[in-house]
C-alpha cells in the first residue's frame, strides 16, 4: 500500500500516512495532519478560545494557597470545608444566632430547617462515612439537626445523645458562649451532650466516634 511522508503539523515530526487515507482527508477539506492523536489533541486545546490556566489564589476562609484552574470552574475555596463555611447559608445563619433575629421571626422554627437542610448537603462529604456506621448499627438520627434556635451535629434519638464535632474555632471566647448555650438548650429538650474535638476541614473519623460513645 502506497504511503507519503508528513510532516506533523503542531510538533514537525515526520510521519508516514497511507495515500488513500490522504485524499480522502484533502477531499473532505482537511489541511492540517498530525503524527499522533495527543499532537491533535494539543493543537486542538491551543486554539479553544475558552483555553484555561493553572493559577495560584488564596483561600478567603483559612488563608491557605492552592492551585486551580481559570475558567468557569474556578475554585474560590481550597476545600470542601471552606467552601461550605464561605455559604451563603452558612453566614444566614451565623448572623441570625449573632442577631437573635431568629428568636422573633413567626417561621423561626421553618427558617432553621431550611438552612438546616442547607449545611447538611453541603457537610455531607464528612458525615458519610459515619452515617454508615449509624445505618449498620440501626441508630435513629440526624445530621445538622434544628433545636431553635440552633442546629447541631449529630442528634441521636434512640439515645438521647447530641453529639457536636469541635474544630480550633470553638476554642475562641465568643464561640465557647455559643456553645454554653447550645448545651442549655439541648439539656432542656431532654438531650446529653458530647464533644468530640475534630480537625477543621476532614472527614468525620466514625471508629473514633464508635470507640468514644461506646457503640
Amino acid at each position: 500500500m502506497k504511503t507519503i511522508n508528513m510532516n506533523c503539523y503542531e510538533c514537525g515530526k515526520v510521519f508516514e500516512l497511507k495515500k488513500k487515507e490522504y485524499n480522502r482527508q484533502v477531499k473532505k477539506g482537511r489541511s492540517h495532519f498530525f503524527c499522533s492523536l495527543s499532537c491533535a489533541a494539543t493543537h486542538g486545546n491551543n486554539k479553544r478560545p475558552d483555553k484555561t490556566y493553572v493559577i495560584t489564589r488564596e483561600c478567603p476562609i483559612c488563608g491557605k494557597e492552592f492551585q486551580t484552574r481559570t475558567g468557569s470552574k474556578t475554585a474560590t475555596f481550597c476545600s470542601r470545608g471552606c467552601a461550605s463555611k464561605g455559604s451563603m447559608t452558612f453566614k444566614r445563619w451565623n448572623k441570625a444566632v449573632e442577631t437573635g433575629k431568629i428568636y422573633y421571626k413567626k417561621n423561626a422554627l421553618g427558617e432553621a430547617k431550611t438552612i438546616a437542610k442547607g449545611l447538611r448537603k453541603r457537610e455531607w462529604w464528612k458525615y458519610e462515612d459515619l452515617h454508615e456506621l449509624l445505618d449498620i448499627l440501626e441508630y435513629k438520627h440526624e445530621f445538622e439537626h434544628p433545636i431553635q434556635p440552633y442546629i447541631y451535629d449529630l442528634v441521636l434519638f434512640d439515645l438521647n445523645l447530641i453529639v457536636e464535632f469541635d474544630s480550633k474555632y470553638h476554642n475562641l471566647a465568643q464561640q465557647k458562649k455559643v456553645d454554653i448555650e447550645k448545651t442549655k438548650i439541648a439539656e432542656a429538650a431532654g438531650f446529653k451532650v458530647k464533644r468530640i474535638k475534630t480537625k477543621m476541614n476532614e472527614k468525620i473519623n466514625a471508629k473514633r466516634v464508635r470507640d468514644i460513645l461506646g457503640l
